[in-house]
C-alpha cells in the first residue's frame, strides 16, 4: 500500500479527467451510440491506433463509462451517455471546457501564485493556448455557461445587493439564467445578458 494513499489519490485524480477527455475529443461515444463496436471498428471511425484506442477504452471502463462485452468488444454504459453529442443534455462541452480549454491554464497555477499575475501573463507567449487553438472554443463555452435553470443562479443573486440598480448587466452571460435569477428576486431590474434584454415579468 501507498503511504498516505489518499493525498496520492488525490494527485493523481487529473488521470480521470485526461482519459474523459480523449475519449470525447475523439468521439468514442458517438462511434459506439448504441450498439456493441469492435476495436478495430472504433479505431476507424475515431481515426486512432488500435492498440492505443483498446487501452484507452479499458481505461473508460475501469470507471464506468465504457464495457467490454465481449473481448475487444466494446458498448456504451448508460453513465458515459451523455459523452455523445447528439444525445439531449450532452456533457460534451462540457468535459471539453472544463478537462481541456480551462484545464490548459491550472499548470501555471504555481507561478500564477507566485507572481501574483494571471495565467494570461505568465504563459510563454510562444506557447499558444488551447483556447486560441480550438476553433470551438467559443461554442463550448457558450455551450457550458449559463445552461443551468435560473434556480441554480439564486444563491449568487442573493448575496448582492441590487436593491439600488436599475439595469444589470451580465457579460459573457452565456444562456442568461445569472440575470433571470436577478430579476427573479429584484423585479425593479432591467437586465441584460450579451446582446439579449430582459424584463420581470
Amino acid at each position: 500500500m501507498t503511504p498516505n494513499a489518499a493525498l496520492v489519490e488525490m494527485a493523481m485524480s487529473y488521470s480521470r479527467s485526461r482519459i474523459l477527455c480523449a475519449a470525447a475529443r475523439l468521439g468514442v461515444a458517438d462511434a459506439l451510440g448504441d450498439e456493441v463496436r469492435s476495436v478495430e471498428h472504433l479505431a476507424e471511425t475515431c481515426q486512432a491506433e488500435a492498440d492505443a484506442l483498446y487501452r484507452l477504452l479499458r481505461a473508460l471502463a475501469s470507471i464506468g463509462i465504457t464495457e467490454e462485452a465481449t473481448p475487444k468488444h466494446f458498448r456504451l454504459t448508460a453513465f458515459g451517455t451523455p459523452l455523445r453529442r447528439d444525445v439531449a443534455q450532452s456533457a460534451w462541452p462540457a468535459v471539453v471546457f472544463w478537462a481541456d480549454l480551462l484545464a490548459d491554464s491550472w499548470p501555471l497555477l504555481t507561478d500564477c501564485v507566485r507572481t501574483g499575475k494571471p495565467a494570461t501573463q505568465v504563459r510563454d507567449p510562444n506557447v499558444p493556448s488551447r483556447w486560441s487553438q480550438d476553433p470551438e472554443a467559443s461554442s463550448i463555452f457558450r455551450a457550458v455557461m449559463g445552461t443551468g435553470p435560473a434556480e441554480d443562479y439564486a444563491p449568487i443573486a442573493r448575496a448582492w445587493d441590487f436593491s439600488r440598480a436599475q439595469v444589470v448587466a451580465d457579460l459573457g452571460g452565456g444562456g442568461g439564467s445569472l440575470i433571470l435569477a436577478v430579476l427573479e428576486l429584484h423585479p425593479h431590474v432591467q437586465g441584460t445578458s450579451s446582446s439579449v434584454s430582459y424584463s420581470a415579468l
